[in-house]
């Protein structure tokens, strides 16, 4: 770059800014922007990358005070100590993103001197502290060491739970997935030899293009890079006294094999 382009780049960073934001409106999403080009304050809302090391997620956040919503999504490094940090950090956090963080064991207490606290725990995994005031809710879809068959998510959720353990095909994960299923010794006996089952361990990249719930049945379409797409099929049924998902099967599926599959057991 010549000295002269070189210049008139740095007069517009430095001197215009104020008025390219006033033209371009609100900047919702930035993946690379200099400090200069935006104020700290502008930005309420960041995602990290899985892979950031918490020495540098821990820069980046420091002095920033108008933070609503963080996004670790995957993240290897999150934990329940980082967790806390960031909260005595930010204290007026809207949502905490930490889907897929396997490296929770259990729900996080809201600090650390509290050693029993309880959550309140939605259909969608997302959970927030009782009797806390102004506490952020935090998201864990996907994340399977820490949901149990009672805490009655919904068919998006245990998608997310079932294949994040297959994914991990642990012995503790394996262990997990018949708990969410409608016939427990059906999952353990047949589906979970199946030739499907045993492909989708190996599937780590995959998106959820679809769901739909019904009175008692709920489908999730799932689409697993480089492979197929694939068909969640849940049933509603009493447990303890309570209506409860339960996974009923899952399908390898062309669209033709689909709207057979929808229209059979839409008639059930």
């Amino acid at each position: 770059m010549s000295l002269s382009k070189k210049q008139r780049k740095l007069d517009v960073i430095d001197y215009q800014y104020e008025y390219i934001l006033k033209f371009v409106g609100d900047v919702s999403k930035c993946k690379a922007v200099s400090k200069i080009f935006v104020p700290k304050d502008y930005v309420t809302c960041m995602k990290f990358e899985a892979s950031t090391p918490v020495a540098v997620v821990f820069k980046i956040l420091s002095g920033r005070s108008g933070l609503k919503i963080l996004d670790f999504t995957g993240s290897y490094s999150m934990n329940e100590s980082i967790l806390h940090v960031i909260l005595m950090l930010h204290p007026d956090l809207d949502l905490i993103v930490l889907d897929r963080c396997d490296r929770f064991d259990d729900f996080p207490s809201f600090s650390c001197e509290d050693e029993i606290n309880l959550i309140q725990l939605s259909h969608n995994s997302r959970m927030k502290w009782r009797n806390v005031n102004c506490s952020p809710v935090l998201s864990f879809r996907g994340c399977w060491k820490l949901f149990e068959s009672h805490h009655n998510q919904n068919p998006l959720c245990i998608t997310n739970i079932v294949m994040r353990a297959l994914n991990n095909a642990s012995n503790d994960a394996l262990e997990k997935i018949p708990e969410f299923c409608v016939d427990r010794i059906d999952w353990i006996m047949r589906i979970s030899k199946s030739s499907l089952v045993n492909q989708l361990k190996s599937k780590h990249e995959w998106n959820i293009r679809g769901c739909e719930n019904f009175t008692d049945r709920g489908y999730v379409l799932m689409d697993v890079i480089d492979f197929s797409l694939v068909v969640w099929i849940f049933f509603k049924k009493r447990v303890n006294g309570k209506s409860v998902w339960c996974l009923l099967g899952i399908w390898k599926a062309s669209i033709y094999r689909m709207w057979k599959l929808c229209k059979l057991y839409s008639q059930m």
